[in-house]
């Protein structure tokens, strides 16, 4: 297979982008797919746990308790997608609302200011509109809580008055951090291979079944079995965002940051030739390269790398896989073991191409999402 990937069948619609992403090993999808769900860096505000709270509650005589309340706010996506151009740690939300009529009211993302803490001054209602927008269907805002209506002269008003701090995070430490309602692939189906398929299976059974029967069976099998005829190595996604970033710059991130967790997993093994051992196995010449904090996302890119070069093409490698023992486990191994006597120093080339190798596929899906 050539580093050259194809990208086809781009198509914007009610706000999910689809695409086919073509002459690229299953990993690469996969890692792409889990990125996106998962690593995407956004600005958010952290409520859990107790040493990470930014959240400071001043007041709240509403009927949510502290914790229940401080989920929701975190709940919230903040639209900023530039976070290098954004001074965040110069910021803070403020809520301050209380509820003096006869009939309940709500607090929602409107009731939101933003102040400079340096400054002391607040963000224009326009500028807070932009970063905490209204649906763009409905066009209500987010809705925090109710606050109930004094009934009694002698009780007091329901309010809330918080407030919270920024930061960045991404939905591998919290899943409210998300930044997409769908992510997801599957093999590209063979439409012509599905027709000649059925065509075939349809003179077996014409012979047995009524049309009746044959339709219910048709049904049956384009659910289930036509799903299996597919083209090779061609997957279809779908991305669809929360907001925050739009589809074509969500890809762009996940593809630099794939390359990020490539590159340094490779460096960090340079620094420390410790993290490639000799494996006691039955195999001979067997090498563990140990990911420090990785896991599938490119672990399974770099096997698949290892077998295409080193198995498939060269032919000096007997064995290959990826292994991540336990979801805890903070880190993965890649084995290897190779026809003859090898040294840890070929192998980190070996490496060093596979990653290399890896990038360059990565770097023109990224090239293309960013033109777009």
């Amino acid at each position: 297979m050539s580093s050259k990937v194809i990208i086809s069948a781009v198509d914007e619609k009610n706000g999910a982008l689809t695409f086919t992403l073509s002459n690229v090993n299953v990993s690469y999808a996969n890692g792409l797919r889990r990125i996106i769900l998962s690593e995407i860096p956004t600005l958010v505000i952290e409520s859990y746990p107790y040493d990470k709270n930014n959240v400071v509650i001043h007041t709240n005589k509403s009927r949510l308790n502290n914790e229940l309340l401080k989920q929701r706010l975190s709940s919230i996506p903040i639209h900023i997608d530039a976070l290098e151009d954004f001074p965040y740690e110069e910021y803070i939300l403020e809520i301050n609302k209380a509820n003096s009529t006869n009939t309940i009211i709500y607090v929602t993302s409107e009731d939101f200011k933003i102040k400079n803490i340096k400054t002391n001054k607040y963000l224009t209602q326009a500028e807070v509109g932009k970063i905490f927008p209204p649906d763009p269907i409905s066009g209500d805002f987010i809705e925090l809580l109710r606050l109930r209506p004094q009934i009694a002269s002698n009780m007091d008003k329901e309010q809330l008055h918080l407030e919270a701090k920024f930061s960045i995070s991404n939905a591998k430490n919290d899943g409210m951090f998300n930044v997409v309602s769908t992510c997801s692939y599957g093999n590209s189906l063979d439409s012509v291979k599905i027709k000649d398929a059925w065509d075939a299976k349809y003179l077996e059974l014409e012979k047995k079944h009524s049309k009746e029967e044959i339709e219910s069976i048709k049904k049956d099998w384009l659910i289930l079995d036509s799903k299996r005829i597919f083209i090779q190595d061609s997957f279809d996604f779908i991305v669809e965002t929360l907001g925050v970033y739009n589809n074509f710059k969500i890809v762009e991130i996940a593809a630099s940051l794939l390359i990020k967790k490539l590159y340094s997993s490779l460096e960090k093994i340079k620094i420390n030739m410790d993290f490639i051992s000799l494996s006691e196995d039955t195999m001979e010449n067997c090498y563990t390269i140990t990911l420090e904090n990785e896991d599938y996302t490119i672990g399974k890119i770099l096997e698949y790398n290892f077998y295409n070069k080193y198995f498939l093409q060269s032919k000096t490698l007997n064995y290959v896989s990826f292994l991540k023992k336990h979801p805890h486990d903070t880190f993965s191994i890649i084995k290897c073991s190779y026809k003859t006597q090898i040294t840890k120093e070929d192998i980190l080339l070996n490496l060093e191409e596979c990653v290399n190798a890896a990038i360059l596929v990565i770097n023109s899906i990224k090239e293309y999402f960013a033109s777009k």
